[in-house]
């Protein structure tokens, strides 16, 4: 999906009407704990006022909400999440803050903080926006749930083992229960299709595990030809 960013070059003006965001007059359960969760379910509440404007608005949100970009779910879901990532990061002003920044938790949290919203929702749109080759795959449990990737990943497919491989940096920080995993290099066979797991092609893997969560977000960088 895609909006229209501002015409004005304003930063500030876009800051302005991000920042009213700040109140939220629903619920969110369970209850948010930074002003990124907030500012990202109540844009994602303000893109279903603007874009659904016909279908019954609920007063109670599910944080979880902020980090879901499954293509299978209900499509206003999707369309609102979009939106929040449009409206808290214009590509007008992303694109350029991201250019030549290489795909890393550590580069996302830089941004995440700057625009104040979530690193799930900054990751995606910094794939939409990088000329790198990267996808983001999100897996819960070792299972693989979804996955964005920009055109310069075009190219690569992933696999249909729908478990983590036990090569990957998912599956590690799973196994050792860790919270944050160092960019490694992983065989490309891990990940894709028409590679050997056992193979020499690498990529390079970035996983990031909030604590105590079976959530998994994995950064795919293919900056090597493979």
């Amino acid at each position: 999906m895609v909006f229209k960013t501002p015409t004005t070059t304003d930063r500030f003006t876009v800051a302005a009407v991000a920042g009213v965001l700040a109140k939220p007059r629903f619920h969110a359960g369970p209850k948010p704990k930074g002003v990124d969760q907030r500012r990202f379910i109540i844009a994602h509440e303000l893109g279903h006022v603007l874009l659904h404007p016909g279908i019954r608005q609920i007063d109670q949100v599910d944080i979880r909400q902020t980090r879901n970009f499954n293509h299978y779910q209900e499509p206003e879901e999707l369309e609102a999440n979009y939106f929040a990532a449009e409206l808290l990061m214009p590509k007008a002003f992303f694109q350029n803050d991201a250019k030549g920044i290489e795909p890393s938790w550590a580069a996302i949290r830089t941004l995440a903080e700057r625009y104040q919203t979530t690193q799930s929702a900054t990751a995606i749109q910094y794939v939409h926006c990088t000329k790198e080759p990267v996808m983001l795959v999100a897996s819960e449990n070792g299972v693989r749930q979804w996955f964005v990737a920009n055109d310069y990943a075009r190219d690569f497919f992933l696999n249909d083992e729908e478990r983590v491989h036990r090569y990957s940096c998912a599956h590690e920080l799973l196994a050792e229960d860790k919270t944050q995993s160092r960019a490694s290099d992983v065989p490309a066979g891990a990940w894709f299709d028409r590679f050997d797991p056992n193979g020499k092609e690498c990529i390079t893997e970035d996983a990031m595990r909030a604590r105590g969560s079976p959530f998994v977000l994995s950064l795919l960088w293919v900056h090597d030809a493979i």
